[in-house]
């Protein structure tokens, strides 16, 4: 379905440079260490200050390109507000560095804002036992569990310090950025209350990583939330776009900004139930999450997409569940799924 998408721009900025899709509005993208390499973040002149759209990841790389857009882009200005889509850390990654260097402002949805904190705490709080018990009854092994447990600290430094305080942000709120009025449109299942941006104006809307053009985003399932239905989460939240002009111009997290709303909404839930296939096939016989990704992913051996590709067949194992499709029973601590039109006929 991508080749039905409009693409206006054929490249992303140059590091430490802009594109201007309007005036005073402009398209920055930061390095990130995963396809498809860079995060992109919008920069909006508000006269006296700049307001930003995340902010990248907590990286030296990213840091210095910061550096080279304060020295040769922002004119002197501060970056006084960041908007934050979402608590990932190619998104709010630099919040915490931001305040401290121009005293800048985070908003964001309250559920955003506290999952990253949780995220700063994570040593403190003991989280990480939790989830080695959770990926240990996802059926990894108790060796497996304890390196994707220990994977989740270097996620937090990436994330960086999330501010203490923040402005919170609500669904259907208007915020007013560089003179527009933008709508606050939250979506669920990729993050748990990410917000996306709409500009009536302006025809644009900032998707965040709820829409992208080439891919669709992980919903994936942690150990704060082990039968959280994430795949229906995001699938509901989605039909709130729908009514959102044809033409409008979508500025996505990752990838080019595309003309094509319509189209897109229309193929990604597609693009999941295509994986549900694969799962229910495979667990024609009792299989753990771990197997799962053992046969669909065996090319995954490193701890970080491991604990990637495990906790996304842990959010579709869940909507599986809650639509029925699946049964699962747990055998000596750990949680086996099977076909249930084939466990019916046993």
């Amino acid at each position: 379905m991508t080749e039905l998408l409009e693409k206006p721009y054929n490249e992303t900025p140059m590091p430490g440079g802009s594109i201007e899709i309007t005036p005073g509005f402009h398209w920055v993208a930061l390095p990130i260490p995963y396809p498809p390499g860079y995060v992109n973040i919008w920069l909006i002149d508000e006269g006296e200050s700049w307001t930003a759209v995340d902010t990248g990841m907590n990286t030296s790389m990213v840091r210095e390109t910061w550096g080279l857009l304060v020295d040769q882009f922002l004119d002197g200005k501060p970056v006084a507000r960041l908007v934050c889509t979402h608590c990932h850390e190619d998104h709010m990654g630099l919040s915490g560095w931001l305040e401290e260097k121009f005293g800048t402002v985070l908003w964001a949805t309250r559920a955003e804002w506290l999952t990253g904190r949780l995220y700063n705490d994570i040593e403190q709080n003991g989280w990480q036992l939790d989830v080695e018990e959770f990926y240990f009854g996802a059926g990894t092994g108790r060796k497996v569990a304890k390196v994707l447990a220990s994977s989740i600290h270097p996620y937090g430094l990436k994330l960086g310090r999330v501010p203490a305080s923040h402005i919170r942000i609500r669904n259907d709120q208007e915020i007013d950025m560089g003179g527009h009025s933008w709508r606050v449109m939250t979506g669920h299942g990729h993050s748990p209350e990410h917000a996306c941006l709409y500009s009536r104006d302006l025809n644009l809307l900032i998707s965040g990583d709820i829409i992208l053009p080439e891919i669709c985003p992980v919903l994936c399932v942690f150990a704060n939330e082990p039968d959280e239905d994430t795949v229906q989460d995001y699938l509901d939240g989605l039909e709130k776009f729908a009514d959102l002009p044809e033409d409008v111009l979508v500025l996505p997290a990752h990838g080019l900004p595309f003309i094509g709303i319509k189209p897109r909404l229309e193929a990604i839930p597609a693009y999941y139930a295509k994986k549900q296939a694969n799962i229910l096939e495979a667990c024609n016989e009792p299989l753990s999450a771990g197997q799962l990704m053992t046969k669909l992913h065996p090319n995954r051996t490193e701890p970080g997409p491991q604990f990637i590709a495990l906790s996304e067949i842990l959010g579709h194992l869940n909507h599986l569940i809650s639509t029925e499709k699946l049964t699962r029973q747990k055998v000596e601590g750990v949680w086996l799924y099977q076909n249930f039109k084939k466990e019916a006929a046993q």
